[in-house]
């Protein structure tokens, strides 16, 4: 031990599985903090934090609750990075184009007033058969008005 450290108490020792702890744990599943971040405010190791979780039922069950809190509130884990990380995403998303401008994705000219239209198999198999049964025709039609159009 250094003279530094001589006077603190272990890991440990600091992490026992009392109320208040509990109480503080829920905190910082609410907040959402990983491992890392508990671990600086208690002035221990991540990996201390993990261990301590796994044996101890009340500041673990207090944790889970507090994520559970956090994510029926519309929080992400990780505190408050996520936020920086989703303003960071929309900076660089690329802006929609307007009507009568090229789309940097695809290449071509966007339309004022388009309206996607969603086709399934058998919308396609439909039209499919609609096109064939065209096609003939017109092929019997042709046949008969060769043939002198004898059939009426």
């Amino acid at each position: 031990m250094t003279k530094k450290t001589a006077g603190k108490p272990f890991s440990r020792a600091k992490l026992q599985d009392t109320d208040a702890m509990a109480e503080r744990f829920h905190r910082f599943g609410l907040e959402g903090w990983p491992y890392w971040m508990i671990a600086q405010e208690l002035s221990c190791h991540a990996n201390t934090v993990g261990s301590f979780l796994r044996r101890a039922p009340k500041a673990n069950a207090a944790h889970k609750r507090g994520l559970e809190d956090a994510a029926k509130q519309g929080k992400m884990a990780g505190g408050h990075g996520w936020q920086a990380q989703r303003a960071w995403r929309a900076a660089r998303r690329p802006a929609e184009p307007k009507p009568g401008e090229i789309c940097p994705t695809c290449r071509q000219t966007v339309r004022e007033n388009e309206q996607a239209i969603t086709l399934t198999r058998a919308d396609l198999a439909e039209a499919r058969g609609r096109f064939d049964d065209l096609i003939a025709r017109h092929s019997a039609a042709r046949e008969r008005e060769e043939n002198g159009g004898d059939g009426g």
